[in-house]
C-alpha cells in the first residue's frame, strides 16, 4: 500500500484517473485509474485529496480516496437501508428503503434543479409555491382553480345559469 495525493484529474472512457504524487520523495504516477466503489457510481476527486494505491494484478489502483469533508458536508444522520450525498449544509440526496421495499428519493437543493430532456411523472405532484409554465400546458382531464372546476362550471346570470363548457 502506497499513500498519495491527487495532482490533476482526468475522465476517460468511462474511467477516472489521477495523477498521484507519491509521500516518499520524487516519485508521482500519471493517470492511476480509481476503483470504483459501486457499480453505478462515478465521483471525481479534487485536487489535493489523500490517497491511498494498491498493485493488484500488475496494475497500480487508487483503492481509496480519504474525503476532506467540512463538517457542512457530512450528513447529520443516516440510517441502516439509506445512501446520502450531501455537498454543503443545505445540498443532499437521499435514498432511502421503505418498508415495503422500494426506495424513497429526497433532494433538497441550495441552489436551482433543473431537469432537461423529456420529464415523465407517473404518479401525484404536490407543488408547495409557485409555479411558472413557459409554454402551452395540455390537460387531459379537469382543473380546479380555486376550488372551481374548469370542465363543469356554469355562470349564473340573469335568466338562469349556463350549461357547462363545450
Amino acid at each position: 500500500m502506497e499513500h498519495g495525493i491527487i495532482t490533476a484529474t482526468y475522465y476517460e472512457n468511462g474511467v477516472v484517473k489521477c495523477d498521484v504524487q507519491a509521500l516518499r520523495v520524487d516519485t508521482e504516477y500519471d493517470k492511476v485509474p480509481v476503483l470504483r466503489s459501486a457499480a453505478a457510481l462515478t465521483v471525481m476527486p479534487a485536487i489535493k485529496q489523500k490517497v491511498t494505491m494498491e498493485k493488484l494484478g500488475g496494475e497500480r489502483l487508487i483503492t481509496n480516496v480519504m474525503a476532506a469533508l467540512e463538517p457542512d458536508s457530512r450528513p447529520d444522520e443516516i440510517d441502516s437501508n439509506e445512501f446520502a450525498l450531501q455537498f454543503d449544509a443545505d445540498t443532499k440526496l437521499t435514498f432511502t428503503k421503505n418498508d415495503s421495499g422500494d426506495y424513497d428519493i429526497d433532494i433538497q437543493a441550495s441552489g436551482d434543479v433543473t431537469a432537461s430532456g423529456d420529464v415523465t411523472i407517473n404518479g401525484d405532484v404536490t407543488i408547495n409555491g409557485d409555479a411558472a409554465i413557459n409554454g402551452d400546458a395540455t390537460i387531459n382531464g379537469d382543473a380546479t382553480i380555486n376550488g372551481i372546476s374548469f370542465s363543469n362550471h356554469v355562470h349564473s346570470t340573469d335568466t338562469g345559469t349556463t350549461g357547462t363548457p363545450e
